[in-house]
């Protein structure tokens, strides 16, 4: 079953709202004009627009970390992930996934965002932390062998029984090639963590 997203705003709005730094993958609010606020407001719209300005104009935005460790934050009551956002105001699209690159899911610099499906998303999971082995799908058997497998869509695959924890790795390591899995599957997050899923 697909996972149901909220609409985002249209990007015109996002960049009314935002400024954001590529290069830092920070929002920061802009100042809002008093036509944002012309509804729900039990002040004048001026009035209204100063006080929000006062307290929020020119400070980072969405810097509140949700229970899967993503920036988020909200616009008229409705929370948003920070990265679908920046996604959406840099492309004008609405993404299907927003993977993050090296794994850091607060790193939300430019160059650390990507478009893709969930099976990708999937791909580049960090090492989760009740590994272990230290390698993703090499586990121990009872009688001292080690296991390889790989799980590909919902189809799980062995790939075999080893005598060494090398070969096992070795194994899984081709296995993630020929399927397609991203360098950095399995591996610990740049800051040291690891997957928290």
């Amino acid at each position: 079953m697909a996972r149901k997203t909220i609409p985002l705003p249209d990007q015109a709005r996002l960049q009314r709202l935002f400024d954001y730094d590529p290069k830092t993958g920070e929002l920061v609010w802009k100042p809002r004009d008093p036509a944002e606020f012309t509804l729900g407001s039990s002040y004048p719209p001026e009035r209204a627009a100063n006080c929000w300005n006062a307290k929020n104009a020119g400070k980072r935005a969405f810097t509140s970390i949700d229970p899967q460790g993503y920036h988020f934050g909200a616009i008229d009551k409705i929370n948003y992930k920070a990265a679908r956002l920046i996604w959406k105001m840099q492309t004008g699209q609405d993404p299907d996934t927003i993977d993050h690159l090296n794994g850091i899911r607060t790193d939300n610099r430019w160059v650390n965002l990507r478009n893709g499906s969930s099976l990708d998303n999937q791909r580049n999971l960090s090492l989760a932390k009740n590994n272990t082995s230290g390698r993703v799908g090499v586990r121990q058997n009872r009688w001292g062998s080690w296991r390889a497998e790989i799980q590909v869509l919902t189809r799980r695959i062995c790939l075999g029984s080893f005598a060494t924890f090398e070969e096992a790795c070795a194994a899984r390591a081709a296995a993630e090639k020929h399927y397609g899995f991203k360098s950095g599957h399995g591996k610990p997050r740049v800051d040291g963590s690891v997957n928290r899923d």
